[in-house]
């Protein structure tokens, strides 16, 4: 008997496939309702849904650093016979933006929290889209899931798009009543531009003494968390790390191959660390 798959099934069967990705389980005909009893059609969405979730799976868990996991396992929001979670990433994915000029589809971070913390914590807070600064950078439930750049340094764009999935006690980070992350008001170092000559030096990097702390908003929203950044202990300033994430994609420029030895600039101002801690710059 041959076996028969997405591809074999009939338009009007798909139809019915598709409208079982709407919110309306327990709408008569829809596979959710109590008196759907044929087989055809539970079979059909049977293998309907684990194509779909499969797609999503190898997307999210590209994405999303398990490595922490004590047990390697995930507790996906969906169930046999309900298009609950099916709707939901459906309805994340049509706020997607398309780039016209490439035919790209550019999921933002906060569609790929929601949809991964369904598929690997049966998270399923909705993630309200505010405007301004407040980007969602994670989500905390039965496990945590948050951007990468909250736990570990960033070297890349490619960086900053990656989630890490954490199963262990994550209380020192703050949260809203529902378990979302997001950033609070930074702080902003006031610079003295001093009026110096330019003159020719060897650009060279600095040291990597900076360490970064998660703390609470203490003096706007105690709910919303900063990034604390200290140098060799000395509490330097705080930061919005949404923010930061996107000024350093901003900024990136990628790394040389095989950069010279010594690079002359032949026309600028010398700011050193000290000079930067002094408010100079």
């Amino acid at each position: 008997m041959k076996d028969v798959g997405i591809a074999d099934y009939s338009p009007e069967l798909l139809e019915w496939l598709r409208k079982q990705t709407d919110d309306t389980d327990e709408r008569p005909g829809n596979i959710g309702h109590h008196e759907t009893d044929d087989q055809r059609l539970i079979d059909a969405f049977t293998v309907f849904q684990a194509f779909i979730l499969g797609y999503y799976y190898g997307i999210v868990l590209s994405v999303v650093d398990t490595e922490t996991l004590e047990f390697k396992s995930v507790d996906g929001g969906w169930g046999y016979r309900t298009g609950y979670g099916l709707n939901i990433i459906r309805t994340e994915i049509n706020k997607a933006k398309p780039k016209t000029t490439s035919g790209m589809v550019v999921f933002g971070r906060q569609v790929i929290l929601r949809i991964s913390s369904l598929l690997l914590f049966s998270n399923d807070t909705q993630i309200a889209e505010i405007t301004g600064t407040r980007w969602c950078l994670g989500v905390v439930g039965k496990r945590a899931l948050l951007a990468s750049s909250l736990i570990r340094g960033c070297h890349s764009p490619q960086d900053i798009g990656r989630f890490i999935l954490l199963d262990v006690d994550v209380g020192g980070v703050p949260t809203s009543s529902d378990g979302l992350v997001r950033g609070g008001d930074g702080e902003y170092l006031e610079k003295d531009y001093v009026d110096e000559t330019a003159v020719s030096i060897s650009k060279y990097g600095g040291d990597e003494d900076f360490t970064r702390h998660i703390e609470p908003d203490w003096e706007g929203n105690p709910e919303l968390m900063l990034l604390c950044i200290r140098y060799k202990g000395r509490r330097i300033t705080t930061l919005n790390p949404a923010v930061a994430d996107a000024y350093f994609c901003l900024a990136y420029l990628p790394p040389i191959p095989n950069p010279a030895a010594d690079q002359v600039l032949s026309s600028a101002i010398y700011c050193g660390i000290d000079a930067f801690l002094a408010g100079k710059g």
